[in-house]
């Protein structure tokens, strides 16, 4: 009986010290689809994406509260994520742990990451903190 409480003990006291050591925190990924052939703003939405998880959200991604990753619609290997999200075009998504979508920044990468990229780096910074806050 010993035993076995003492085997409870010692994995109860790890899984608390993975959570701590995680930060126990929430994190999001920021998942970007594009299409073999992209425009100038697609390319521009990948690439500013990148630059603010470099800069503006440098000590999220350190402290992997930020993620990101990129998917090619027409390769095989993402058809059931492309499903998943019902992409069809070049596509800003952020998404928590468990993959649900919390929003949508295809419309803003559109209109801001060509033109003002500083505008949408910034907007993406507020909202990946304003959905890590939750």
């Amino acid at each position: 009986m010993r035993k076995v409480f003492l085997s409870i003990v010692l994995l109860v006291s790890i899984a608390i010290s993975n959570h701590v050591m995680a930060g126990g925190a929430p994190s999001v990924k920021l998942m970007y689809f594009h299409g073999l052939h992209r425009c100038a703003t697609c390319i521009a939405i990948e690439r500013e994406t990148k630059a603010a998880l470099q800069n503006e959200l440098k000590d999220m991604t350190k402290a992997k509260k930020v993620s990101m990753e990129v998917f090619t619609i027409e390769d095989a290997k993402n058809e059931n994520v492309v499903k998943k999200y019902d992409i069809w075009g070049s596509t800003l998504l952020i998404v928590d742990e468990k993959g649900n979508k919390l929003a949508d920044l295809t419309e803003d990468g559109f209109k801001l990451a060509r033109t003002q990229p500083e505008k949408f780096r910034s907007l993406l910074k507020e909202k990946v903190e304003t959905l890590l806050k939750k």
